[in-house]
């Protein structure tokens, strides 16, 4: 029987200082302004994140998977 394959994300969930996580890419001031950042940012104000974020180690910090 083959091996199975291995994983490519940690198996457990854990809490980071938000200072540590940095964006793919800046957030430049068209993107803060356009329509759908703007309801991103509403949407988590209310509610809050509902799944955990995807990070991956960069230098001392987490860097947001956002596949961009």
């Amino acid at each position: 029987m083959p091996d199975r394959p291995r994983s490519a994300f940690e198996e457990k969930v854990f809490t980071l200082p938000l200072s540590s996580i940095i964006p793919r890419r800046p957030l430049t001031g068209d993107l803060k302004n356009s329509p759908i950042y703007l309801q991103i940012k509403a949407s988590v104000k209310e509610i809050g994140l509902i799944e955990p974020l995807v990070v991956f180690p960069q230098d001392d910090n987490y860097m947001i998977n956002n596949y961009k």
